[in-house]
């Protein structure tokens, strides 16, 4: 399977490509994550399109979509390095997500919170230059094709209360645990992830 790199023109600067008219996902494949379980990944030219966490509604059949492919090696990696707990970044592994030009406005902010700290909706909604557009920010999160890459899951409310998370309130627990974050009930005890 051969997939190209996006080059500097194709993406945003947190490697958040984005959409063209035409971008077709070209390939599928699934990801088992030890402890976890599978991933099921769709991906165009420019990136992932898609990423089923388990559980979840796949957008294809393996007979009504794009063929199924091993996925490329180098995301194997990353993924594996992830799910192992180590601290790691997921800017080798390019991402398309298909959404409204705001959804992706918020999903590239998402993209700039580093591996083990948390930002509350406001923040995510600041850094986007819409102050007041936390519930649309939280909108935008619930929509998110593809999580974990695009990590919603560190998204928070105020209080340090975990909020919602399209995969569930226990999967955004453990991922948030892989990260590092100590937890008690719903909350991410103070001083171990900061608010940015």
């Amino acid at each position: 399977m051969n997939t190209r790199t996006m080059s500097p023109n194709d993406s945003t600067t947190d490697g958040t490509a984005t959409p063209k008219e035409g971008d077709q996902d070209i390939a599928q494949g699934a990801y088992e994550a030890a402890g976890f379980g599978t991933l099921y990944l769709v991906w165009s030219s420019r990136g992932i399109t898609h990423l089923t966490l388990p559980g979840g509604k796949h957008p294809y059949s393996a007979e009504a979509g794009p063929p199924v492919h091993a996925i490329p090696a180098a995301w194997q990696r990353v993924l594996d390095d992830y799910f192992r707990g180590e601290v790691i970044e997921f800017d080798a592994i390019p991402v398309a997500p298909r959404g409204t030009e705001f959804q992706r406005q918020v999903w590239a902010a998402l993209r700039r919170i580093p591996h083990g700290k948390v930002r509350p909706y406001s923040g995510v909604a600041a850094d986007i230059s819409n102050p007041r557009a936390m519930r649309a920010v939280g909108a935008a999160n619930g929509k998110n094709p593809v999580p974990i890459l695009v990590p919603c899951h560190r998204v928070v409310e105020q209080d340090h209360k975990l909020g919602g998370y399209s995969g569930g309130i226990e999967v955004k627990k453990m991922l948030l645990r892989l990260e590092g974050a100590r937890l008690e009930g719903d909350e991410v005890l103070p001083g171990q992830l900061k608010l940015l």
